[in-house]
């Protein structure tokens, strides 16, 4: 009688031998196989499978950087908008420790996901930290979502979409096409520039009105009534939920698109703990 025994990897030649990290992780089993003489033909057992990730490549951590793809887009059908997004990439070690991410790994690939969820996808752009993307609307596309996706590019099946803080608010346009919206005739080049946010001096506790005041000098233009005029600007409040300004993050404040904003409730820049007892 003879034995035999087989396993899903080759067997390492010592247990110090490291394994090279992989986009999945490993599975493990053993079989044992006996060979009677009189028959020849192996009868096998073997065990369940265990699933080990130990090895896997940690998947990168990819944020937005200035200037943030706008959070809506206007836009009448058959219009084509240019989209650029920016990003900067970390990964994180088995040790919970970040850094960078060399561009060479990384794979970006812009996504344009409608209501009824059937998809887009732009060709790939590899070792680059900006990705720029030609969109032609229809009607079908009111309500799309237009995000970028990432990945290591030795893990393709793994994509990551991209966020534009360290909360739950995610880099996406949210496209409104309607035959309502005057044609773009130009689209703009550049962001708006802010001038600065005032406010009056203010009691403590007492409501308080913040005013930015910006300028758009991008270029862009709409077609309306025959005539070209400027595009308008659009706006988008954020709430700090952090003192150090280090490591801030920001939550997008909802239906706050105006120029203006009126807090009921202020409360002063303070460290956690002070912030706690005002209440």
């Amino acid at each position: 009688m003879e034995m035999i025994a087989r396993g899903a990897s080759p067997a390492a030649k010592s247990t110090e031998t490291q394994m090279v990290p992989r986009c999945a992780p490993r599975s493990w089993y053993a079989e044992a196989c006996v060979v009677p003489a009189a028959k020849g033909v192996p009868a096998c057992s073997r065990s369940p499978v265990i699933e080990h990730p130990d090895g896997l490549v940690a998947a990168p951590v990819v944020t937005l950087v200035n200037p943030f793809p706008p959070r809506r887009l206007a836009l009448a059908p058959g219009d084509r908008v240019r989209l650029s997004t920016s990003v900067k990439a970390v990964a994180r070690s088995w040790l919970a420790c970040a850094y960078s991410l060399s561009l060479k790994d990384l794979r970006l690939v812009t996504v344009v996901r409608r209501a009824d969820n059937t998809t887009r996808r732009s060709a790939p752009v590899l070792g680059s930290s900006t990705i720029t993307t030609q969109v032609v609307v229809t009607t079908a596309d009111d309500g799309a979502v237009v995000y970028v996706e990432a990945s290591r590019k030795e893990c393709p099946a793994a994509p990551t979409r991209i966020l534009s803080t360290n909360t739950l608010e995610t880099g996406g346009t949210i496209l409104s096409v309607s035959t309502a919206t005057p044609p773009l005739v130009a689209q703009d080049m550049k962001p708006p520039i802010v001038k600065g946010i005032l406010w009056p001096p203010t009691e403590l506790g007492k409501p308080v009105t913040l005013t930015v005041t910006a300028t758009n000098g991008g270029g862009g233009g709409r077609l309306l009534s025959s005539a070209t005029v400027s595009t308008n600007i659009s706006y988008q409040w954020l709430n700090a939920t952090r003192f150090n300004a280090a490591h801030e993050e920001w939550a997008v404040m909802d239906g706050e698109t105006g120029p203006t904003l009126e807090l009921k409730f202020p409360r002063p820049v303070c460290f956690a703990s002070d912030c706690g007892r005002l209440g």
